[in-house]
């Protein structure tokens, strides 16, 4: 970030994950859930500041939670879904139009904090190992996509991927 005094970024994580192995003698199940304590602001109180929107960071979420479900089966497929859930995000919105001789074109009295909606991306994928040293998967991201997305973070969309990979 420019033009700014300093910033403060600072968290707390906790991840809780467990596997369990061979169940019903046929598969391995692993999972994991990560939870994100993320406190962020900007440390200048300028008011003549250029370019200072405001005191948070945008695109920066308050609580962030990703979860990990992965299934291993004998015959060497993968169920993999995993996915994070982003809250209390914000960006910042004209509020109303500067004049283009205002010296403080770009500063907090024209700019407000909009809240963005808490997503839900969810991703599947699915991989089967060939001969050893092969993979081929197909994959959907964000599975959960409405396209009735925010205006001011309109997210990635739905994608579909197919792919494999070789271990030499």
């Amino acid at each position: 970030y420019t033009n700014i005094d300093g910033a403060i970024s600072q968290g707390v994580e906790a991840t809780v994950s467990g596997k369990s192995e061979r169940l019903a003698d046929i598969v391995d199940v692993n999972a994991s859930v990560t939870y994100t304590y993320n406190y962020a602001k900007r440390l200048d109180d300028t008011h003549d500041a250029n370019v200072n929107m405001g005191k948070k960071f945008e695109g920066t979420p308050e609580h962030t939670i990703i979860a990990d479900l992965r299934f291993d089966f004998v015959t060497k497929t993968t169920l993999n879904l995993f996915g994070n859930y982003t809250i209390n995000q914000i960006m910042y919105a004209m509020k109303s139009q500067p004049q283009t001789t205002d010296p403080e074109e770009y500063s907090t009295r024209y700019f407000k904090a909009v809240k963005l909606h808490n997503p839900l991306m969810l991703n599947v994928k699915l991989s089967q190992n060939i001969m050893e040293n092969f993979d081929v998967y197909v994959m959907c991201k964000n599975v959960f996509d409405d396209y009735n997305a925010d205006p001011f973070n309109p997210g990635p969309g739905r994608m579909f991927y197919i792919g494999g990979s070789a271990r030499l």
